[in-house]
């Protein structure tokens, strides 16, 4: 017993030793390949549906039947006890979890890829936001956009990556006023011109949804399932023709998806 006391006391120092003389190395930084791209690709914006005090509690983990966050929320009112707009609660080199099971593009779980931003509003299909609030998403979502190269059909809603699922940041969300501060996209008046005089009638399933997919929209999770097809025609009506959301691919939304591809694909 003596005998393998001091066998095990050896091994042991001689460890300690050999972590003690382990060599050390500089690792130089000097060179610098030109092969690389951000990991931040998207700008997914939301709202809470919830009040401030409860969009907090989520968003902080306090819910404990909840487990979502977001890199950055946006109020809607200053009180003593939240005195600010914007909230960081997220840092961006973190991933968040905001866009659950999603889709855009090539990419998939955009947890993974983007930014997500929570904006105060119980529902954004019934209640407008706030001037305030969207000066507020202006100023941060310039600096993201700028801070990573996110190009603008790649600041979306919560809707076009999850369209089966989810309906924000709503029909009432200011998406036009986003595009003409350079914050997202949107047709061309002449681009719409165009193609009202090009196109007499909506094209067979077929090649609405191929023109879907080409703009971003994924048909993954069920490529044939007619209700994924009616959810993202409606994510689509509601992003870039709010004013009639049905599901259904008209002429007039087909045209306004025409508009689109051509400017941005």
């Amino acid at each position: 017993m003596k005998y393998l006391f001091k066998i095990t006391t050896f091994t042991l120092l001689s460890s300690i030793l050999n972590m003690t003389n382990a060599q050390n190395f500089v690792i130089n930084k000097e060179y610098k390949s030109d092969n690389f791209n951000s990991r931040i690709r998207q700008i997914i914006i939301h709202y809470t549906v919830a009040d401030t005090e409860r969009s907090f509690e989520e968003l902080l983990g306090k819910d404990v039947h909840r487990a979502v966050s977001s890199h950055y929320l946006i109020n809607n009112a200053i009180s003593k006890k939240y005195p600010d707009i914007i909230y960081q609660l997220v840092p961006e080199s973190k991933r968040s979890w905001h866009a659950g099971v999603s889709a855009w593009g090539s990419d998939s779980d955009l947890n993974n890829s983007s930014i997500g931003i929570e904006i105060v509003n119980k529902d954004g299909n019934l209640y407008p936001f706030t001037q305030q609030q969207i000066e507020a998403l202006i100023f941060l979502v310039k600096q993201i956009k700028q801070r990573y190269a996110i190009k603008d059909i790649n600041i979306i809603g919560h809707s076009d990556i999850a369209p089966s699922r989810k309906i924000d940041p709503g029909t009432l969300f200011p998406w036009k006023k986003l595009a003409k501060n350079g914050l997202s996209a949107w047709y061309d008046k002449s681009d719409i011109e165009y193609f009202t005089h090009r196109l007499k009638s909506v094209p067979d399933k077929e090649i609405v949804k191929q023109s879907l997919i080409k703009y971003g929209y994924s048909f993954s999770a069920a490529p044939n399932d007619p209700e994924l097809y009616r959810s993202i025609i409606s994510a689509f009506q509601r992003h870039f023709r709010p004013n009639k959301v049905n599901g259904v691919m008209d002429l007039e939304s087909y045209i306004i998806l025409s508009a689109l591809i051509k400017k941005y694909r």
